[in-house]
């Protein structure tokens, strides 16, 4: 599949957001109104950061505009302007401002919005490029297979003459879906149903795995070596160990008890812990959980770690010192063990500090890593905010006035805080997220892919440099992830994250009890939303098409429910 995109340091289309926003002299503030949040993206923070613009944020209190009135001469402060504030303020006390709207449609003038919306921003390069050859405004039917040909490579043309086994393959093989909205229009283009297994398999990765193995096509070329590797590692395990690991699933188990056996859980699953012994233990972790996982979040405990708490346990322990959270979606127990051998390998850091802690149940990145970051379970969440990393941004500063927030990619303004000497930093990184529903549960392990990703620079440099400077780190998650073989899409329910399918989330007032079939309906736990209920996937599956095998979250095993809570030493 075609890869056009630019590199993480020079995307053309973050220049442009730049460049539209930097003022011709400083000395007043422009106020930005951003429908896309453009502005949160890091490759044009790491833009703005470079031609020097502050991004600060106006929340339309009245009152707040008064600390715009007076703006040094040198200073360009970029406001970013909350979603529904009046711009009749801006107008009311400050004249003379620049007032500016930013968002897809401005830098895609000639291209359908809603597409391009639909295509992942580290390709946006290749449509500032189709969109410098194009002269009228193209329709959405038109962005679509524009966008298909050279963003993905699937040409309506070949597909009428030759078929999809083409687009399929590459899909299965490359770990990068087709967008709903494209393959919609593939599809309706090519008069196919959009709704068919061959159009479902553009969308996911699973769906086109599974297509092809039932074809006998294999979907990538797996050498003879690399089996045998996988065949050994699965009978590293000795009985001794699986038993002891079994045993260790007591019915009496305290807290912190979960907490130490699901380390040792974690380390024997990346050393090749049978499927069987494996099921056993959920079964029992499961019923631990439904006995005692309301009671853990009212523990007084100090030692036994929830997600929500995580960012006051930081502050605490380092008191006056100085401190980066490195947050990673999704990185679970087994992951953090194949990392954490990348890492120290390299030199990345030289000892742990490694604890386990609780997520959100459902673990899903909109409840979970909001509890990080809002401090509290589901039901008390402020209602009139939905979950973004915008929202985490706005936490993390309430929390820290004097503190920065930022995503991996912001390299250069990581660095420069680092320098700083700024007390509290938090970074979060969702790249290891998108690479694990990408993998193929019967191909590869979460552990072995969590080592290649840990050789990339980011976030290992961020946390080496930090390590250098003074600063204690500390890595968490908000969830991890776990395998599951697809027993159907339910078409009930709400289903809040496109990616996560091991969950079906229901509507105040929903007899959940009526969709047993599907899974767990008995224990809904006390950390769900207000006024929702939810039926969890078993062990081993997922609500995913029939006989598909992927990695997702949502459900309450140990691979998800767990968490690293890790200080790393230099």
């Amino acid at each position: 599949m075609p890869d056009y995109g630019g590199s993480d340091d020079h995307m053309m289309w973050a220049q442009l957001v730049a460049k539209h926003l930097k003022p011709s002299f400083g000395g007043f503030a422009t106020f930005c109104y951003d429908p896309d949040d453009l502005l949160e993206n890091p490759n044009v923070r790491e833009q703005m950061n470079a031609h020097k613009l502050v991004i600060e944020e106006w929340s339309g209190a009245r009152d707040e505009l008064f600390r715009w009135i007076a703006v040094a001469d040198d200073a360009t402060p970029i406001v970013k302007v909350a979603s529904g504030a009046p711009r009749h303020f801006i107008d009311e006390i400050l004249p003379d401002a620049v007032v500016i709207d930013i968002g897809v449609s401005m830098i895609f003038p000639r291209l359908d919005a809603d597409v391009v919306r639909a295509v992942p921003n580290d390709q946006w390069d290749v449509l500032v490029r189709l969109q410098d050859r194009e002269r009228p405004m193209r329709t959405r039917r038109e962005t679509a297979l524009m966008v298909a040909r050279a963003v993905y490579g699937v040409d309506p043309v070949f597909v009428r003459e030759h078929g999809w086994n083409k687009a399929i393959r590459e899909i299965a093989t490359s770990g990068t879906a087709i967008p709903p909205l494209i393959a919609c229009e593939l599809a309706s283009e090519i008069n196919d149903d959009p709704t068919g297994e061959l159009v479902t398999a553009l969308q996911d990765l699973a769906v086109a795995r599974h297509l092809l193995k039932s074809r006998g096509k294999p979907t990538t070329n797996v050498t003879d070596s690399a089996i045998n590797r996988r065949v050994a590692r699965e009978h590293r395990t000795t009985a001794y160990q699986e038993s002891s690991i079994l045993l260790g699933w007591q019915n009496d188990l305290t807290p912190t008890d979960v907490q130490r056996l699901s380390f040792d859980y974690a380390a024997l699953v990346a050393d090749g812990l049978p499927e069987k012994t494996r099921r056993a233990c959920n079964e029992r972790f499961q019923a631990w959980i439904e006995r005692t996982y309301d009671q853990i979040h009212s523990s007084q405990n100090q030692e036994v770690l929830r997600i929500q708490q995580i960012v006051d346990v930081v502050d605490s322990r380092v008191g006056s010192g100085r401190a980066i959270l490195l947050v990673v979606d999704a990185l679970g127990l087994e992951a953090w063990i194949g990392l954490k051998g990348e890492w120290l390998g390299r030199g990345v850091f030289k000892s742990a500090v490694e604890a386990s802690a609780f997520a959100i149940l459902p673990t899903l990145t909109s409840l979970s890593r909001r509890a990080l970051f809002e401090r509290r379970i589901p039901p008390n969440f402020d209602p009139a905010e939905e979950h973004s990393q915008a929202l985490e941004r706005k936490l993390w500063h309430q929390r820290f006035p004097e503190g920065k927030y930022f995503e991996v990619g912001e390299i250069q303004a990581i660095k420069d805080a680092i320098y700083q000497g700024c007390q509290r930093l938090a970074v979060v990184d969702v790249s290891w997220d998108r690479r694990g529903h990408a993998l193929d549960p019967e191909m590869d392990s979460l552990s072995h892919q969590a080592a290649v990703w840990g050789g990339k620079q980011q976030p290992a440099g961020i946390v080496s440099e930090a390590l250098a400077n003074g600063y204690r780190v500390f890595v968490t998650a908000d969830h991890g992830q776990v395998d599951g073989v697809g027993i159907g899409r339910p078409n009930v329910g709400i289903v809040p994250e496109e990616r996560s399918k091991r969950v079906i989330m229901f509507a105040s007032g929903t007899p959940v009890d009526a969709y047993a079939q599907y899974g767990e309906t008995r224990y809904q736990p006390i950390t769900l939303p207000r006024g929702r209920s939810a039926v969890f996937a078993p062990y081993g599956d997922s609500f995913g098409d029939r006989g598909t095998s992927a990695f997702s979250h949502g459900g309450m095993t140990i691979e998800e429910v767990m968490i690293p809570f890790v200080e790393l030493k230099a």
